[in-house]
């Protein structure tokens, strides 16, 4: 349409430019739109998880410390001991906590964000 008017040869690398740098910035701004959605839908659903496990381990715990305590005789000592357990865990995961979490994170957000659409095509 244009090209026709711009029949130069210059006029007409300008054009195709112009429509190239649009489209890059427009397959941009899809990128992002999918990479944002799959993000967010994705955190939803490890949210959704997440507090279901809490509650899960929880009711789990409490069952299992007031078993504890009727075996021991004694809730309280029940109580320090699954606290103590609890303790231990969190430390450990603490102290690990690059090698568990962060190091995955960065892996799959690098993933998810620098992965081409055509890599993304080849792999399946």
């Amino acid at each position: 349409m244009n090209k026709q008017r711009n029949a130069t040869p210059t006029g007409l690398v300008s054009e195709d430019v112009k429509e190239y740098i649009s489209l890059r910035i427009q397959s941009l701004k899809l990128t992002a739109v999918e990479n944002l959605s799959t993000f967010v839908s994705g955190a939803f659903g490890v949210l959704v998880f997440a507090l279901c496990l809490m509650v899960a381990l929880l009711l789990l715990t409490f069952g299992f410390t007031l078993w504890l305590g009727e075996m021991l005789g004694s809730h309280a000592l029940a109580f320090a001991i699954v606290g103590g357990v609890f303790l231990v865990v969190s430390l450990v995961a603490y102290l690990l906590r690059d090698r568990l979490i962060a190091d995955s994170m960065v892996r799959h957000f690098s993933r998810m964000f620098f992965t081409t659409r055509q890599n993304a095509e080849d792999d399946e």
